[in-house]
This record gives structure tokens, sequence and C-alpha cells, in this order.
């Protein structure tokens, strides 16, 4: 439970991305990695974006999208090992008038939505871990952020 920055806001289009190096996981089903939101984990903007991982070594990333304040996707696909470094990358862009939602692993797009109630969160907290649940040993290095607010 680190408060890494609290920024003034995460507007309705980011870019966030981040490298995850996890060397241990811990006995909880689910881990928090890192937790972008208004503080608490219960409302709308709680979870902008939010980055856990499973016990069976997946990633589990949530946002606030279309209403539904835990809008997720499990990322089975690619396994999170022990001791083996993975980039996260979760961008919502506006495409077209559209604003869509994405998720990738090592450049590989593994989910993508439309948001179509994409909004601006303020101020917003940047936690590696948090307050709510258990996290396992690792390291997070290149952690970038960017968003504008139209």
């Amino acid at each position: 439970n680190q408060l890494i920055t609290e920024l003034p806001y995460i507007g309705n289009q980011y870019d966030i991305s981040f490298d995850l190096l996890i060397s241990k996981y811990d006995t909880a089903v689910y881990q928090t990695i890192i937790h972008f939101g208004l503080g608490g984990d219960s409302a709308y903007g709680d979870r902008a974006p939010a980055v856990w991982v499973h016990k069976d070594k997946y990633l589990h990333v949530t946002s606030s999208i279309n209403d539904n304040l835990n809008l997720f996707y499990n990322v089975q696909s690619i396994p999170i090992v022990e001791n083996k470094w993975f980039t996260v990358k979760i961008s919502q862009t506006l495409v077209d008038g559209k604003y869509i939602y994405e998720v990738f692993v090592n450049g590989d797009q593994v989910y993508t939505v439309e948001n179509t109630k994409a909004q601006k969160f303020a101020p917003v907290k940047v936690f590696a871990g948090d307050n709510f649940w258990n996290a396992p040993e690792g390291k997070i290095r290149n952690l970038k952020i960017y968003t504008r607010h139209e």
C-alpha cells in the first residue's frame, strides 16, 4: 500500500503503462498491483483503472466503464509467471468519435471495448497495492501516465 502520487485528474483519454515482475504470489485469490482511483473501492471512479493478479497467475484488469464501476477482464491467455518481466498498457483514446478502452500485455492487445460513458475523474490517487487487498511480492518499473480531457 504505497501512494505513488495524486493526479489532478484522469481524463477521458489516457495511456498508462508499466513493467511488472512478480517474485512471489500471496495466498489471496486476488492480489493488487496498481490502483488508480478516487480513494475508495466501491464507487464509480474508484477503479480508473486498477490491476490485480489472480492466484492462478493471470492479470485481472478493471476500470469504471459504461456505468459499471468494476468492468473487468481476466487475461488468462498470458500466464504471469514468477521472476519474469511483463509490460502492461491500459489506454482509452478517442477514435473516430468513440472512446476505445484497450488492454495490452507485452504489446499484444488482449481486450477492447467502447466506453460510451467516458468521463474525467478527479482527483485520482495512484497506489502500488492498496488498503483493500493483499499484494504479491514484486516490482513495478517504468510507470508512465499520460492523460487529457476535452
